[in-house]
């Protein structure tokens, strides 16, 4: 098997997070990193996005998810994601970094992340 790593490092998105109510009422900034990893073995004999992962779809996908939800953690958004990267056909692993930087005071921000195997996805 030919393994391909695909990352997508600290993609912008504006979205309602957080467990205070100032934080439902505002927009605020969280920076995803996304790190898969793939069977590219077709990718690499084909030579065509049609056999891959198509990373540009997969940013778009998980910016409009993120836009359009709310949730009171970092971790569920980071597991819904883990979910939605799972759900292509040929990602094997995956794991998902998001970074709220107004979440503290002192810090440049907090940050979660988590990992998973595809056989670690629910059959939903």
């Amino acid at each position: 098997m030919k393994t391909a790593v695909i990352k997508i490092k600290n993609l912008k998105v504006m979205t309602t997070i957080g467990v205070y109510d100032f934080e439902q009422r505002k927009r605020q900034p969280l920076f995803i990193t996304l790190k898969l990893n793939y069977n590219a073995e077709d990718a690499c004999s084909a030579d065509t996005v049609f056999k891959a992962v198509d990373y540009g779809m997969l940013e778009k996908s998980i910016l409009e998810f993120t836009e359009n939800s709310h949730f009171a953690l970092i971790e569920t958004l980071c597991d819904k994601i883990l979910e939605l990267v799972l759900r292509q056909p040929l990602v094997c692993k995956a794991k998902v970094k998001i970074a709220k930087p107004e979440a503290v005071n002192f810090s440049d921000c907090v940050y979660v992340s988590m990992k998973r195997n595809r056989n670690e996805l629910k059959k939903n």
